[in-house]
């Protein structure tokens, strides 16, 4: 399933930063979370595939720094909403 203007990998997604072999899994995004709007990014992970462990430990990054995508997660008609959303909201 496509989504126009599909910028967001949906939660679930498994990639590899550049200059990096850990795997991540994408568990949020920084844009639709009040709490995090002092940072400018897209996603918020965690490494894979130990999972969330601290939520101080979580990771935050830009799509742009992603080299790698292993895995994409589930992608429905709400990922498209939200997808839609998370582009508004640029």
């Amino acid at each position: 399933m496509k989504v126009k203007n599909e910028k967001y990998l949906p939660l679930g997604s498994i990639v590899s930063l550049k200059n990096s072999k850990i795997k991540l899994i994408i568990i949020g995004y920084c844009k639709n979370l009040s709490i995090y709007k002092e940072k400018k990014c897209d996603y918020i992970a965690t490494i894979y595939p130990i999972g969330i462990i601290n939520l101080r430990e979580s990771l935050f990054f830009n799509h742009e720094q992603i080299d790698k995508i292993f895995y994409i997660g589930y992608k429905d008609e709400t990922f498209i909403k939200m997808n839609e959303m998370l582009w508004e909201l640029e």
